[in-house]
């Protein structure tokens, strides 16, 4: 039954601690210091100073964690992880220690059990004793679920709501919540009534053949509830209404014994397949969402380089045009002065250009160069004067001795063995004079 809550609105950031802290303060006032209150949460609820609150009320802590939680008994060095403590489903373990989230170290109980037929283990942290505290008791946290369905869809519907102040909302929740809990005693009561008769009934066709020893442990969880408190007493007030039963019972509170053990899973059930089906289906979806986002940021990148890539080589290219516009310009600058033109120069300035050398010019040899021209003494003698095979080639003017080619680059002729056996018979061959 719902006993407190705060409602704020959506879309908006902020602390849910000091919600909790006054819910808890307000509790403690509320209910009876001799109550054995246990105070059990889910595990994405857990924070020390939840444990602490509700340690501030006298009361026991039951919160489940999350199994990556670390944890250290009073004989170990190091810290582990709660889920570590049992490798496969029918283990348990107990004990006393530490346990750390978040560098916040905290002292009491841990319990981990994993039964049959579940996927993870349960771990609960507690201040009570290993050998009171049971892990089957955080089966009775899972009731919370049926109020979220009696609450929506199952009942009053407040998926529905088209409330968008909390003031408002939370006075419809009082409402809701008086209405709850007369329902709900009146279905206790009437439940009651009806398990009596029942075991009256029993008793009374059992006869005096008893069966002695203690009875055998069921291997299944017993049968449950064929009808809820809550819809049975809200069919029995909407009788009352119509014209039924005019007179009901004022309801009472049943108090059931706490669970002490946990039962195997033999079959899953359709309701947790198809939530599961659904939990994968998101998880698919959001993967495919974030790869097509990593697609696209890739794509975009790709043509970012792309562009920035033609670019450089655009820019590239104008520089190659510009220095060749001003090469040309320089060259039909030297071709229109009379100095260029004269008949001498003309013809090998054109041949020294097609094969790439400096002109006169620009090697230093030509008029105007600042350097003396030889004199006929000084002159080499005539090429044709000497063998053709003691002549040391020389070079043309001081141009490049190596030049880049845009072919693929040859490996130095390698003399073949019939070559270098043919030189040493024979010697080098002699070329042939003029």
């Amino acid at each position: 039954m719902r006993v407190a809550w705060t409602i704020l609105p959506g879309g908006q950031e902020g602390e849910w601690r000091p919600h909790w802290e006054r819910m808890l303060r307000v509790l403690g006032e509320a209910v009876p210091a001799g109550w054995m209150v246990y105070v059990m949460a889910d595990r994405g609820l857990y924070a020390a100073w939840l444990y602490r609150a509700i340690q501030a009320n006298g009361w026991h802590p039951f919160l489940r964690v999350k199994k990556g939680l670390t944890f250290r008994a009073p004989r170990e060095t190091a810290f582990g992880k709660v889920g570590e403590r049992v490798k496969r489903p029918g283990q348990e373990w107990k004990g006393k220690g530490e346990w750390s989230e978040q560098g916040e170290r905290m002292e009491g109980t841990l319990v981990v059990r994993w039964e049959e037929g579940y996927e993870e283990p349960i771990c609960v942290v507690t201040d009570l004793a290993p050998e009171k505290a049971k892990t089957a008791w955080y089966q009775l946290r899972f009731w919370i679920e049926c109020d979220y369905k009696d609450g929506k869809r199952g009942w009053f519907h407040w998926e529905h709501t088209k409330m968008t102040k909390p003031q408002r909302a939370s006075r419809l929740w009082l409402v809701l919540a008086i209405v709850m809990q007369k329902a709900i005693l009146l279905g206790g009561e009437l439940e009651a009534q009806e398990q009596e008769a029942r075991a009256k009934n029993q008793r009374r066709c059992a006869g005096k053949k008893r069966r002695r020893g203690r009875p055998a442990l069921p291997k299944i969880r017993p049968r449950g509830r064929e009808q809820s408190v809550l819809l049975r007493g809200i069919m029995a007030m909407r009788a009352a209404d119509t014209g039924g039963k005019k007179i009901l019972p004022a309801g009472r509170v049943r108090t059931e014994p706490l669970p002490m053990r946990l039962y195997p899973v033999s079959r899953v059930p359709k309701s947790y397949q198809l939530k599961k089906q659904r939990r994968e289906e998101k998880k698919r979806n959001r993967q495919r969402a974030q790869t097509k986002e990593r697609r696209a940021q890739r794509a975009a990148e790709r043509a970012a380089k792309q562009a920035e890539r033609q670019a450089r080589r655009q820019a590239r290219q104008e520089r190659r045009a510009a220095k060749e516009a001003q090469a040309q310009a320089r060259w039909q600058a030297r071709q229109a002065s009379p100095q260029g033109n004269s008949a001498g120069n003309g013809p090998l300035r054109q041949e020294r250009a097609e094969e790439g050398l400096p002109s006169p010019e620009q090697s230093g040899h030509g008029r105007g160069s600042g350097k003396p021209e030889l004199s006929t003494s000084e002159r080499p003698a005539d090429p044709l004067s000497i063998p053709h095979h003691l002549e040391t080639p020389q070079p043309r003017g001081p141009g490049p001795l190596l030049r880049l080619s845009r072919g693929r680059l040859q490996p130095p002729h390698r003399p073949m063995h019939k070559e270098i056996h043919h030189k040493r018979a024979h010697g080098p061959p002699q070329e042939a004079g003029p």
